[in-house]
């Protein structure tokens, strides 16, 4: 029961935080221009995946 509340929260959690990454995305590409919007979307887009790697490569093995 423990472990499958853990689960279920710590999935949450991921999915939030995953989420937050729509908002700032939503937030830049509407206070900038419209030629602009490429750029934010990749800039984005490659610091999410970045930030994934970078967790998986050094961030894993200090949480656990």
């Amino acid at each position: 029961m423990l472990l499958t509340t853990a689960v279920c929260v710590t999935a949450a959690s991921r999915f939030l935080v995953f989420f937050m990454q729509v908002g700032f995305i939503a937030l830049e590409t509407g206070s900038g221009r419209a030629k602009n919007v490429r750029n934010i979307l990749l800039k984005n887009l490659l610091d999410a995946m970045l930030t994934t790697l970078c967790w998986w490569a050094l961030g894993y093995a200090f949480a656990y």
